[in-house]
């Protein structure tokens, strides 16, 4: 069985909706690393913690928190990034593990214990290894852990915590967590934070838009997290071509990136060529790139 990701609610801001497509897409890369028995994931519980992570002899609750630089937790109980002295993770980040800990133990009672929990913070996309932060014996005996997001599965693989859940119980706890499989381990079944519009092709096919930015050219592998609509069959179109933008306001902005120009047909008639700049376009208008035509159309 692959692992799969369960989403439990979709956040309310499109930017908060990119971010958690980013965040399920590098979790999924992490639980492939699982080779061994079933594996089912669950983000985004509703006032409760980021991540849920079943195994049949474990489970992790975790809150998750964005980092870059080396982490430090001073004596006063403040986390701070040591590059910048800026303070981090709001509050008591371990005490905040803590309760989501204990919430969820009771509110699956009996099925889960307590004891068989292992609280999680985990920082993502990696723990820097120059981060000074040393958890006391009551954390290590209360399985309290620290560790960056490319920890998880090999902790999750370790763990041996008391827990026996087969694949039935595993499923019958992210029904009442409100889970929603997103990601079946072989693709996805929905995305998250569509776009209010598509783009036409010649094909007949009409293109998937996200919010925020889109990516169009003729390369087929995404870097990072990028959301890339790839054109096949036109070599006159560059590998990185146009990014386009699905703005929060409801504005659509295409950003010509290429090495010879992008196109933009207007409905009424008009015609710009747009050379590493970028341009307003509205529905209707016809993106030229290469001999690719692409149509912006509302999502009906």
């Amino acid at each position: 069985m692959q692992p799969q990701i369960y989403l439990a609610q979709t956040p309310t801001t499109a930017e908060a909706r990119r971010h958690l497509r980013a965040r399920a897409l590098g979790l999924a890369e992490q639980l492939a690393r699982i080779s061994e028995g079933p594996c089912i994931a669950l983000l985004g519980v509703n006032a409760g913690p980021d991540l849920v992570l079943l195994r049949p002899r474990s489970v992790i609750v975790a809150l998750i928190h964005d980092a870059q630089g080396p982490i430090e937790l001073l004596p006063s109980g403040i986390w701070i990034d040591r590059t910048t002295g800026n303070t981090l993770f709001d509050g008591q980040p371990l005490a905040q593990v803590r309760r989501v800990r204990a919430a969820l133990a009771q509110q699956l009672d009996p099925l889960l214990g307590l004891g068989t929990i292992t609280g999680a913070l985990v920082v993502s996309p990696t723990l820097h290894p120059e981060s000074h932060v040393a958890l006391d014996i009551v954390d290590h005996r209360e399985r309290i852990k620290l560790l960056g997001m490319d920890e998880l599965a090999p902790l999750a693989s370790m763990l041996q915590a008391g827990a026996h859940l087969d694949e039935a119980a595993m499923r019958g706890i992210i029904d009442m967590l409100g889970g929603r499989l997103w990601h079946n381990g072989e693709r996805l079944l929905f995305e998250v934070g569509l776009a209010p519009y598509r783009l036409g092709h010649t094909t007949g096919v009409a293109l998937t838009l996200l919010e925020g930015e889109n990516v169009i050219g003729r390369r087929t592998t995404p870097l990072g997290r990028e959301f890339r609509l790839t054109i096949e069959g036109d070599d006159t179109i560059s590998a990185d071509h146009a990014v386009l933008v699905c703005a929060a306001d409801g504005q659509a902005i295409v950003r010509d990136t290429s090495t010879n120009g992008t196109l933009i047909c207007s409905p009424e008639g008009g015609e710009l060529r747009i050379h590493h700049t970028e341009q307003l376009i509205t529905p209707g208008s016809i993106i030229c790139m290469g001999e690719t035509r692409l149509r912006l159309e509302r999502v009906p």
